[in-house]
Order: structure tokens, then C-alpha cells, then sequence
């Protein structure tokens, strides 16, 4: 009797510890594994916001982007306050290019606050694809994130960013300065763009 406890206390420990995986395996980028796991959890808390948007992200992960949806759906039935939701479900409406949609999203995750230039970027996108030029250029203006995954440090002084407004010349010029490491980005902030993405800014 004590030995067949003791069995069933191991299925059982084994079990727990694998329902509660799934942020672990997401964060190591093991995104499939982590989908399954996420999968078990919802079974002991179905009404768990953060496990919902678990598996959706980790479904988006995988550009699994109509599955992910869904989830994000179910999500936002139980948080509709949280700006990450709307930004990630716009992300993966764009990838489907869903745009009209997308741009709802954004919208909403603007008016939540979110404050993060791919948000920015997202949203300017849409609006060109969309043929809203003038919205896509105001959304662009808000700010541009520049990347350096090279695998060397980047002199910045040896690039410029130019700007054309509404089809005319390219008539503003910046000139960049320092150095910009592998891995690393470099984040440029419109005047008009909120204290939270100038304090990102060089």
C-alpha cells in the first residue's frame, strides 16, 4: 500500500510540475513545448488570463497567427484592460494582413497607454498598406528603433536618416553619432511622441 502511495504521489508530482512549465519553456524559446504545456495548465485554471495569453503567444511564436487569435480572444473576454493583448493580437492581424482589424488593436493600445515604438511602427504600416498615407506617416514619425544584429559594433557616424513628407524631396537630414554594439538598438523619438518613448531615445 505505502509503495503504490508513493507511485501515485510521483504521477502526481510529475504532472504538477509540468502543468506549471509553461512560462519556463516560453522563456527558453521552446514555444511548442510551451504551447502544450500552457495547454495542461488551462485544464486546472480555464479561467486564467495569463495562461490564455501564455498560449497565444506562444502559438504567435510559432506564426501560428489564426490559433493564436483565438486565444487572444478568450483572453480579452477575461482582461479587456491590458494594452500587451491589443498589441500582440494587431501584430499577428497584420501578419495575416488583416489591417483594418490590426488597426483597431493598436488603437485600442494606444488608448491604454502602451508606449513602445513597434507599436508605432506596426500601426504606420497598416496605414500604408491601407493607402492612409498621411496617418502612416504620422505614425512613423512617432519613432524609429534602429537594430544592429551585423555580429559587430556599428559606427553611427557613417549614417544618415533622411526624411520626405507627402511625396516631395528629401529635404531633412540627421546625421547619427556613436556606436552601436551587436544585439543592441538605437531609438529615435519624434517631438511629438510621448515622455515614455523619448525616455527610450539616444
Amino acid at each position: 500500500m505505502q509503495k503504490a502511495s508513493f507511485i501515485f504521489f510521483l504521477l502526481i508530482g510529475t504532472s504538477l510540475l509540468a502543468q506549471k512549465s509553461g512560462d519556463e519553456l516560453y522563456n527558453l524559446g521552446k514555444y511548442k513545448e510551451a504551447e502544450a504545456a500552457y495547454r495542461q495548465e488551462l485544464k486546472v485554471s480555464p479561467n486564467s488570463y495569463e495562461l490564455h495569453m501564455g498560449y497565444a503567444n506562444s502559438l504567435h511564436k510559432q506564426d501560428l497567427f489564426e490559433k493564436a487569435i483565438e486565444q487572444y480572444n478568450v483572453a480579452e473576454k477575461l482582461n479587456k484592460k491590458d494594452p500587451e493583448l491589443y498589441f500582440s493580437r494587431g501584430a499577428a492581424l497584420t501578419f495575416l494582413e488583416l489591417y483594418k482589424k490590426a488597426l483597431k488593436d493598436f488603437n485600442n493600445a494606444i488608448a491604454l497607454d502602451l508606449k513602445k515604438p513597434e507599436l508605432y511602427y506596426f500601426r504606420g504600416y497598416c496605414n500604408y498598406q491601407l493607402s492612409r498615407f498621411n496617418e502612416s506617416i504620422d505614425s512613423y514619425n512617432k519613432a524609429i528603433e534602429l537594430a544592429n544584429f551585423t555580429g559587430n559594433t556599428i559606427n553611427l557616424s557613417n549614417y544618415t536618416l533622411k526624411k520626405a513628407s507627402n511625396g516631395g524631396g528629401w529635404t531633412s537630414t540627421l546625421t547619427l553619432s556613436g556606436q552601436l554594439t551587436n544585439g543592441k538598438t538605437y531609438v529615435i523619438a519624434h517631438s511629438s511622441a510621448s515622455a515614455t518613448v523619448k525616455n527610450k531615445a539616444q
